[in-house]
């Protein structure tokens, strides 16, 4: 009897431990995906294991590398602009844009977005739709001022997304889409445009225009996260540890009776 107690114990106690683990296993994940807009490279390409740089002059960049250097289903698509590897600068220490992206990208690189209608569209696609992004835009072109050309500060609007909070830096002005800033030297304040919480439409894609009155965009650098929901435990492993925890229970109250 004794040792059909302890056999009893052993396999509860064993199918409850297994159980705990697959439905450990099964809670959710993250990826971060950093992404580099000014470089001058006509092709697009990585840079170490952080970067996915996209090609100059826009288009469609597939697969993007998350931090870990694995390839994911995201792509971005850029409609336009052009890269000066030279013209940005890194944020100062302690601002949003230096804790954010500090030690994952070299911001001296900036794209100038200059486009016909004074605006620039930016695509996430291929997400996953049951998944929530955390996404966050920084733009600096150093060493330029006001003229003719230029009509800060520049509006970064987020659509085609079913939910999101605006969660951008302090002293920008903030809407529940958009955010604005100067990008101009915008190394000193190291504002950035950030939404969480977003959810992808139907189709697994959302967009990010920025927007600049006289036609002139900057942009440095993105960051994107992703959040998978928390898992659904399978009926398997709910069984699993039920069983396990009624084993448990038989056994305690079999040995209370020996003791009795």
């Amino acid at each position: 009897m004794a040792r059909k107690i302890r056999n009893l114990f052993l396999f509860s106690l064993v199918t409850t431990v297994v159980s705990a683990f697959v439905l450990m296993g099964r809670s959710a994940g993250a990826a971060v995906i950093y992404v580099d807009t000014g470089h001058g490279s006509t092709s697009a390409y990585q840079t170490g294991s952080n970067w996915a740089n996209v090609r100059n002059g826009g288009g469609t960049t597939s697969n993007l590398v998350d931090i870990n250097n694995v390839a994911t289903s995201v792509d971005i698509t850029l409609s336009a602009g052009s890269a000066s590897a030279t013209s940005g600068d890194m944020p100062a220490v302690g601002t949003d844009a230096y804790n954010l992206f500090n030690g994952f990208l070299n911001a001296d690189g900036v794209t100038s977005i200059n486009s016909d209608n004074g605006t620039i569209g930016i695509t996430f696609s291929n997400l996953d739709v049951n998944a929530t992004y955390d996404v966050a835009m920084f733009g600096n072109r150093i060493n330029t001022n006001a003229n003719n050309n230029e009509d800060n500060p520049e509006t970064f609007e987020i659509s085609g997304a079913d939910a999101f909070t605006n969660v951008s830096s302090t002293g920008t002005i903030i809407n529940a889409s958009t955010t604005a800033f100067d990008t101009r030297n915008n190394d000193a304040t190291g504002f950035i445009a950030r939404w969480t919480g977003v959810s992808p439409g139907i189709d697994g894609q959302f967009s990010i225009t920025l927007k600049d009155g006289n036609k002139i965009n900057y942009l440095n650098a993105i960051r994107l996260e992703s959040v998978a929901p928390p898992a659904v435990p399978e009926p398997t492993s709910i069984l699993l540890c039920l069983i396990g925890s009624i084993g448990l229970v038989v056994v305690m109250r079999r040995v209370r009776k020996r003791g009795a």
